[in-house]
């Protein structure tokens, strides 16, 4: 038996994508970018970055039109396997906070708070948001679509509608 995997939203790589990972051991020319690469600047050098090292690692996978991936059919013995790799290549991928200046953290915090007020403009009531230290200190791992989807506050239907009117804009450091 496989599965049909449901494609991965773009709504969750700023999540997923400040994961710690533990316990990769997988070698790969991903592992030959510098220790002291700071990270995609870019969407689209991301989607590159985490689309090769899939490929490395014998994962090819579509990206879908919403900006998400979908592998296809994972036979159920492999879905562990996929689950390692996507972690790990999100790994590298990932945008790296732990480089990003006052001001840019200031500017994704910002970001972050507008698309809370456009939801709650739409209705729907979040938990207390963080302060900007708070929001450094955690990562920026908070996001208002994570906690009313993770709570079951707001359905995938729900977020796809709310998405359009309140999007959750993307941060990427560096020169834009």
């Amino acid at each position: 038996m496989s599965r049909r995997w449901k494609p991965v939203f773009r709504w969750a790589a700023p999540f997923l994508l400040l994961t710690v990972v533990t316990g990769c051991g997988t070698s790969s020319a991903t592992d030959s970018l510098p220790e002291d690469y700071p990270g995609p600047t870019s969407r689209e050098e991301s989607d590159q970055i985490f689309m090769d090292c899939l490929a490395e690692r014998g994962w090819e996978v579509e990206q879908m039109p919403d900006g998400g991936f979908t592998p296809g059919e994972i036979p159920d013995e492999q879905v562990e396997e996929w689950n390692g790799a996507t972690t790990e290549c999100w790994e590298h991928a990932n945008v790296r906070p732990e480089n990003f200046s006052q001001n840019e953290w200031e500017e994704w915090y910002g970001n972050t708070i507008e698309t809370s007020r456009c939801l709650e403009a739409e209705g729907y009531s979040l938990p207390e948001q963080p302060t900007l230290q708070e929001f450094i200190d955690g990562g920026g791992e908070w996001s208002p679509y994570v906690e009313l989807l993770g709570s079951g506050v707001m359905s995938d239907g729900e977020f796809t509608v709310v998405q359009d009117i309140c999007p959750e804009q993307e941060f990427w450091p560096g020169p834009r």
